[in-house]
């Protein structure tokens, strides 16, 4: 009986400290959560802006509810008010941090009470904060004067599409930066350049309606001025040369980016020329070879280079159609054409037309007006082992009287057009100047060089032999060589057709009709056509010297 007694009194004394800590626990989750929502209504403060520490401490005080009373009936609000302060200070500041900590609260709150009355909206929240993600920063402008241009450069924390204009009868251009907010320590500021130099004076930044970040450049001559833009991170470039352009200058990249582009060519002929010296050497020690028994067969295709596929003569099953430009890059813009809007035009022509052939597959880099990084081009043509890529774009030039057709493969370019050219083409595709040493590289080791050759030569054999059919006039500028990016890396004959300039007016009135775009497509098609019976010609030719 004693025994009992001592074992009921032992239960009912810890059942009163069971009773007594709970309470305490609950007196002190409640006092926290009071002390965190009074933290919290101090950040509502009529006229003042929360910094980014009040935040990230309003926060961590409702986190450390959950952390000390994870049993607790406070937890959900806690981790609801904490969420909501997360998507505000990520709204406000853009920092990544806090993006990260709203997804992990609202994991967690999930996970830890899926009873919660707050479940049913933790949808809304994540997609908030996956919304506001996907606008950008604009997070710094800087101006550079230079030699002979001053450059003013506008950072982003990632890609936007974006509108640029001048105003007619005045010294300011316009660009609007779309779905983009400011940053606090730029936002609705002026940024005033007090040096001699007139050119980009001034900048305003405010915001507009719908996400939209306005700069205003009061320069000395908005006919000087142009546009570009970089990569990681993504960069809009206006530069502002001390000298008028000539007409079109939209055209045309950078003078800084060619001189720049230019010069550092200069700088690797000579690592090229070592390579064709060495070139050489290997082919004359296969001639000392062959004149100890190696087959002339063999010799014959280590001479020419003909690839695996061509020396086995396979075909074509699988080709990739790049449409240059699109989306906030539109490409050569004249007489009221778009070189985006036309080459995808003409890109899904062809398509139709190769998909008729019950052989081939047909991959196109784009569909739609949606910009595709030139380095994604190719990589996407490696990725699904294509046997063509084929890029079609339309030129551009200062000279109005310009027009013609050409194509090119890719090589360092032997003439100052193709320089100018390939700069302009690859002025969105360029990450920095310090990659061209490795781009050269690729182009001076490319396996693909005779190939692409053959397959330009027959494209422009074609393109000419078809156009001329509706333009007699139309000028054959030939096969040429440049070191553009979209084809660099190429594990395919690869070429960059340039249909006709929007530049010239003749050529532009052709281009604006159907019928003249179809003929286009048309030429495209019995090229590659041509180039796979080549391919077959090669075939027939191998089995001949075989038997």
């Amino acid at each position: 009986m004693h025994a009992m007694k001592q074992f009921a009194l032992i239960t009912s004394i810890l059942i009163v400290v069971w009773l007594i800590t709970t309470e305490a626990k609950n007196d002190s989750a409640s006092s926290l959560y009071r002390a965190a929502l009074v933290q919290e209504r101090a950040l509502r403060t009529p006229g003042q802006k929360p910094k980014l520490g009040d935040y990230r401490a309003a926060i961590v005080s409702y986190s450390a509810i959950v952390k000390l009373f994870p049993q607790n009936n406070y937890n959900d609000h806690a981790l609801w008010h904490a969420t909501g302060l997360s998507i505000e200070a990520f709204n406000a500041y853009r920092e990544r941090q806090d993006f990260e900590t709203g997804i992990k609260l609202l994991k967690t709150l999930v996970n830890n009470n899926p009873r919660s009355q707050f479940i049913g909206r933790v949808k809304e929240r994540r997609d908030q904060l996956n919304a506001l993600a996907r606008i950008g920063l604009l997070n710094n402008i800087q101006r550079e004067t230079r030699a002979n241009l001053t450059r003013v450069t506008i950072q982003l924390d990632r890609e936007v599409e974006f509108k640029y204009e001048q105003f007619d009868n005045t010294n300011k251009l316009l660009v609007d930066l779309t779905n983009t907010e400011i940053s606090p320590k730029l936002e609705d500021s002026i940024l005033e350049f007090l040096k001699s130099d007139e050119i980009a004076r001034f900048i305003r930044i405010s915001n507009k309606p719908n996400r939209t970040t306005s700069l205003v450049l009061n320069t000395s001559n908005t006919d000087t001025c142009q546009t570009f833009t970089l990569y990681d991170p993504f960069r809009l470039l206006i530069d502002c040369r001390r000298y008028p352009l000539a007409t079109n200058k939209s055209f045309f990249p950078s003078p800084f980016l060619i001189s720049q582009t230019t010069t550092l060519v200069s700088k690797f002929r000579s690592q090229l020329e070592e390579l064709r010296v060495n070139r050489e050497l290997r082919v004359n020690t296969l001639n000392a070879d062959i004149e100890q028994g190696v087959s002339n067969t063999q010799a014959s295709n280590l001479e020419e280079q003909f690839s695996l596929a061509k020396q086995l003569g396979l075909g074509l099953s699988r080709i990739v159609i790049d449409a240059g430009h699109g989306g906030h890059d539109p490409g050569a813009q004249a007489h009221g054409l778009n070189e985006s809007d036309l080459v995808l035009d003409i890109a899904l022509r062809l398509e139709r037309k190769l998909q008729k052939e019950p052989e081939l597959e047909v991959i196109m880099t784009r569909r739609k007006n949606d910009y595709v990084p030139l380095k994604a081009r190719t990589a996407l043509a490696n990725k699904v082992e294509a046997d063509l890529f084929v890029s079609i774009h339309a030129n551009a030039s200062h000279r109005n009287q310009a027009r013609g057709i050409e194509t090119y493969f890719l090589n360092l370019s032997i003439d100052q057009a193709a320089e100018s050219l390939a700069a302009r083409e690859n002025a969105t595709g360029m990450h920095s100047m310090n990659e061209l040493q490795g781009l050269l590289q690729a182009i001076a080791t490319n396996s693909k060089l005779e190939e692409s050759r053959d397959l330009a030569k027959t494209i422009q054999q074609t393109l000419v032999k078809t156009l001329r059919v509706i333009d007699p006039g139309i000028p054959d500028l030939g096969v040429k060589q440049a070191p553009f990016i979209v084809l660099v890396g190429a594990q395919m004959p690869s070429i960059l057709v340039e249909v006709s300039f929007v530049s010239n007016r003749t050529d532009a009135t052709l281009l604006s009709k159907d019928a003249y775009r179809e003929r286009i497509a048309e030429a495209l098609f019995n090229g590659i056509s041509d180039y796979q019976n080549l391919l077959n010609s090669t075939k027939l030719l191998a089995l001949q010297v075989d038997r």
